[in-house]
């Protein structure tokens, strides 16, 4: 019976986690097309491309917070989050380093990546202070690894609802440059949300 207890809330869990999975994939798309729609392909193009590396930064952080859940997972939570705040700060500032050597670098190699694009230059170095708000996946997986389903969507609905408002309102506006704002702010509001759980 009590291995049918576990299994039964693994599966629950993971049902919970598919439904938040698909949010999060849904409105990952929204920008993309809103901007398509408002804008333009061009400017689609601009923005996708200005993104890129960003992603890349971002990678880092989750790729710290994937090989910290095994860690995570086998402590208990209280045990397991002393460690998170100091780890967060340490990728901060491997982030910070990594975000103003590109910055610094983005005009030369977009002169020789995309030579075409080089007025994505600005718009890239401005998406890429967004991954500075990426060591709050240290805490994310924290969540994730003790099966916290409440606080995952204390989380991840509120501040998908708000990157989906920002994005409705700031890019029929602003185009390309409300795109940008409201993935910056969108990422703010994931860090406070998590500051607040």
């Amino acid at each position: 019976t009590r291995d049918r207890e576990h299994v039964a809330e693994t599966v629950r869990y993971g049902k919970h986690m598919s439904i938040l999975g698909g949010v999060q994939l849904l409105i990952a798309q929204i920008d993309q097309f809103l901007l398509w729609h408002f804008a333009g392909p061009v400017a689609l193009a601009t923005y996708a491309i200005a993104l890129g590396p960003t992603r890349e930064l971002r990678a880092i952080g989750e790729s710290v917070s994937t090989i910290a859940f095994p860690r995570f997972a086998q402590k208990n939570a209280t045990d397991a989050s002393k460690g998170v705040p100091l780890r967060t700060i340490q990728l901060f500032f491997v982030l910070l380093i990594l975000v103003v050597i590109y910055i610094i670098l983005a005009p030369f190699l977009f002169k020789i990546l995309f030579p075409q694009y080089l007025q994505a230059v600005f718009s890239s170095q401005l998406l890429a202070v967004a991954a500075l708000f990426q060591p709050r996946a240290l805490a994310d997986m924290l969540l994730f690894a003790h099966g916290n389903i409440k606080d995952r969507y204390l989380i991840t609905v509120p501040s998908q609802i708000i990157k989906l408002i920002l994005f409705v309102i700031l890019i029929p506006i602003y185009g390309l440059n409300g795109a940008i704002a409201g993935y910056i702010l969108s990422e703010f509001v994931a860090v406070l949300f998590i500051g607040f759980v």
